[in-house]
């Protein structure tokens, strides 16, 4: 397949999603009489300044809002165009600071990376999350 998402637009009531298939462009609406409890979005495969660069990752600065009982946050993340892995699954029992939380996690060597932001909820709110900062080889790239 070869489609690609090109931009999304919301008015606060509908959803506009722009994409691109082979030659053809494409505007879906998703209306709020269409009702979803999950959503994820996949960044595009993150290389810094050189691909053939190996990168150590040292960890993750993750930034939402304090989710409610219904609502959770996968956050997973492939190196190297591997399967995806779980890095952590954030709920309304998740300790944080101020609304933000660093993960350790075990050292991880890359050249490039993506991930894949899943939210969930089975309610009319949805989770906020703003950002995930990937800090690696002593500097802060988003």
């Amino acid at each position: 397949n070869n489609a690609r998402v090109t931009a999304i637009y919301s008015d606060w009531i509908k959803l506009y999603v722009a994409w691109k298939s082979w030659s053809s462009y494409w505007i879906d609406v998703l209306s709020d009489s269409v009702y979803n409890t999950e959503w994820e979005l996949i960044t595009r495969g993150y290389y810094a300044n050189s691909l053939k660069e190996i990168k150590d990752w040292i960890l993750a600065g993750i930034g939402y809002s304090v989710l409610k009982p219904w609502e959770s946050i996968e956050i997973e993340y492939s190196v190297n165009g591997g399967n995806f892995t779980n890095l952590r699954t954030i709920d309304s029992s998740t300790q944080t600071i101020a609304d933000f939380t660093e993960d350790l996690f075990v050292r991880e060597q890359f050249q490039y990376i993506q991930f894949k932001i899943i939210l969930k909820w089975n309610w009319t709110t949805t989770p906020s999350f703003y950002a995930l900062d990937l800090i690696f080889n002593n500097n802060v790239k988003r």
